[in-house]
């Protein structure tokens, strides 16, 4: 993967949690690395095993399991 690809990747994967936050989530502060870590693993471009490893690190209740998919897209 580019460098540039990956770091600006790597800055908004960073950043997600406290949107989720900001979104009424109960994320922690430590989820950014968790988030990161979970990037790294299941690969930063395949969005679907993203969007999934993501739902089950970050969503702590059924309230935002059900409104994660609207928030990863957006």
């Amino acid at each position: 993967m580019d460098a540039g690809l990956q770091r600006r990747a790597a800055e908004r994967l960073a950043r997600f949690p406290g949107f989720l936050r900001v979104n009424g989530f109960g994320t922690a502060g430590g989820d950014a690395v968790q988030a990161l870590r979970a990037a790294e693993r299941t690969g930063v471009l395949d969005q679907d095993v993203l969007r999934w490893s993501l739902k089950a690190l970050l969503c702590r209740r059924g309230d935002e399991w059900q409104r994660f998919d609207e928030l990863f897209d957006a």
